[in-house]
């Protein structure tokens, strides 16, 4: 077994030998690190549209209420309230508990 005074010396040497490595690691990593996030950085800012007039945004606002008005009317029609009758009378079977209530040999997969 080797004496105190021999492992300390072996542990110094090993350290002076790593700290200028882990260092020279360190500061490659940082300048990549870096350069990647200014790169990211300008990216984004180029890709960031000019904010909307006015009239864009009533544009975009009329366009949508377009689109949604027939959703929220099919919605209002199905989704009454339980126990009224659904305005829309289709024949369908309610699924429980992930099996089909028709045949109910086995779990849905």
């Amino acid at each position: 077994m080797a004496d105190l005074n021999t492992t300390v010396h072996r542990a110094s040497r090993i350290s002076r030998g790593a700290a200028p490595v882990l260092e020279q690691r360190l500061t490659s990593a940082r300048k990549r690190y870096t350069g990647r996030r200014r790169s990211a950085t300008s990216a984004c800012v180029a890709s960031v549209a000019m904010p909307k007039t006015a009239r864009a945004c009533g544009q975009d606002a009329c366009r949508s209420s377009v689109y949604a008005a027939p959703r929220l009317a099919l919605f209002g029609l199905t989704h009454e309230p339980p126990g009224d009758t659904p305005l829309l009378d289709d024949e369908y079977e309610m699924p429980s508990d992930g099996r089909c209530a028709v045949a109910a040999e086995g779990p849905v997969r």
